[in-house]
């Protein structure tokens, strides 16, 4: 055991010495681990990755990435040679991510006004589910297409200006109002504000 394990579990080399898996990773994790042990045997010299938790000594609970391989290409006479590294705060960072992107889709899917992602040349990306009640089109229907071809001619020259402008000052806020064809062919008036996504 490396001495790097009192650094980042807490425990000195000479308490882990001896140890098993059952003794300091998650009752959760234990069988995933003894399944990864067994690919690791019955693939001598093949390095193999896992993540699993373990315990540090203050009782918390650790996020190890390990990649494990046999120390022998042949076979597990010689033992096993085990590379962990602690990931959870990399993880939290992850979780804490996907939590914040859910609550945002949560937030776009039930907005009342059409959120719209466009590309530099005006062509839509993603569309809010409100698009279907103020526009009548599906988000499917409209994903890839110019946004300019479904603008009233008259008013296509104001809208590409802001975009221009919004560009040229990434982080600026842009306005237009402009008449957008409802897909019963009527005309809507929009009035749409606008930023780049990145500052």
């Amino acid at each position: 055991v490396a001495p790097s394990v009192e650094r980042m579990l807490g425990w000195t080399t000479a308490e882990m010495l001896g140890t098993r898996p059952s003794d300091l990773v998650h009752p959760d994790d234990v069988p995933q681990v003894m399944r990864d042990f067994a690919w690791i045997v019955a693939h001598p010299g093949e390095p193999y990755k896992s993540t699993f938790r373990i315990r540090h000594r203050d009782g918390s609970d650790r996020v190890f990435e390990n990649i494990g391989r046999t120390m022998s290409p042949y076979g597990i006479e010689e033992g096993i040679l085990a590379f962990g590294r602690d990931i959870t705060e990399r993880r939290a960072a992850e979780e804490a991510l996907q939590r914040s992107e859910e609550r945002w889709r949560a937030m776009l899917d039930n907005a009342h006004d059409i959120v719209t992602i466009l590309d530099s040349e005006g062509r839509m990306g993603y569309q809010s589910p409100a698009l279907t009640r103020v526009l009548g089109y599906t988000p499917e229907e409209l994903e890839g297409e110019s946004a300019f071809a479904y603008m009233h001619p008259d008013d296509v020259a104001g809208v590409v200006a802001q975009i221009g402008r919004v560009l040229a000052e990434p982080g600026s806020v842009g306005h237009a109002e402009y008449r957008f064809r409802h897909k019963d062919g009527t005309w809507r008036h929009l009035e749409a504000f606008g930023r780049t996504l990145s500052p």
